[in-house]
């Protein structure tokens, strides 16, 4: 990674980097639908998080890899591959689509391309929302500065504990995590040993200016979910739209409820509850949530 780059990209007006389930998806559909955003037809386009992960990767890595970002890369491009077998006409009258579909599938993903991946003129703000970015080192998102110097950065957070089971759901439910084999336990052992929500949001707020860098709680969001979208649009100097609402109020993927062991239960309150501490000095307020978590 080049220290000095010349490229950026200064027409990227926005940066949703809030880890996964904190409501990024909510935030996308809510966004994407919005005359004055133009957001990627690929949602996630993880870009800095592959940079940093899995740099140099070529089209062939991504054919034939098989890291969870490779799958989907695969699937997005045989969804288009068969949409456009589908509806040919469709597809050749939408030429500013299709040169985008290309430019995603085949092309190497470097510096370039993530400046090309967002056309001038499109929308009067232009963006994307990654939630891998959250957690990125310091480096990478110094590298996202460079790059994306005016961005916006809207940071979404979820009490660690409810945050952290919404994930075990998912795995339980998938069938590659057990709560009676350690496999929960060991999970869990790794996020609080790698996952500062105090650190990270620390570092976005020394990488950024201020005011470009909020912090929204998805707590808020379950309250209220138009105000929530009120609140992102003033952040982005975007006037609320009426349509939006219907959207606001739609539940975006769901899980199931599963109880918690009182051993989990101790070892999420205990492996976060300095961090939470910091992350209330660092902003002076957390959710009332944070407190006796869900």
């Amino acid at each position: 990674m080049a220290l000095n780059n010349p490229i950026t990209a200064p027409h990227v007006g926005l940066l949703g980097v809030g880890p996964e389930k904190t409501g990024t998806t909510w935030i996308h559909n809510v966004l994407e639908g919005h005359p004055d955003v133009w957001l990627p037809p690929c949602k996630e386009l993880s870009f800095f998080w592959q940079d940093f992960a899995f740099p140099d990767e070529t089209f062939f890595d991504r054919l034939t890899k098989n890291e969870w970002h490779h799958k989907r890369h695969r699937d997005y491009a045989k969804y288009r591959f068969k949409h456009a077998m589908r509806y040919p006409r469709s597809a050749l009258r939408d030429m500013d689509r299709l040169k985008w579909d290309l430019h995603h599938i085949v092309t190497t993903h470097d510096d370039q391309w993530y400046r090309d991946a967002f056309p001038t003129g499109a929308a009067r703000l232009t963006g994307e929302i990654s939630p891998q970015y959250f957690f990125l080192p310091t480096e990478q998102i110094k590298k996202i500065f460079r790059l994306c110097p005016n961005a916006k950065i809207i940071i979404t957070l979820r009490e660690p504990s409810a945050w952290i089971w919404s994930f075990v759901r998912m795995l339980v439910k998938k069938g590659e995590m057990d709560v009676d084999d350690g496999s929960v336990d060991a999970f869990l052992d790794e996020k609080i040993a790698e996952n500062s929500f105090a650190r990270s949001a620390k570092l976005w707020l020394d990488t950024f200016p201020k005011d470009q860098v909020k912090i929204f709680f998805y707590e808020d969001l379950q309250r209220d979910p138009w105000s929530f979208y009120c609140a992102i649009c003033e952040f982005l100097a975007l006037e609320p739209q009426a349509s939006a609402r219907e959207t606001s109020e739609r539940r975006v993927n769901a899980g199931r409820a599963m109880d918690q062991p009182e051993r989990l239960q101790r070892k999420m309150a205990d492996g976060w509850r300095e961090d939470k501490e910091a992350l209330r000095a660092l902003l002076g307020r957390l959710p009332e949530e944070w407190s006796t978590p869900v």
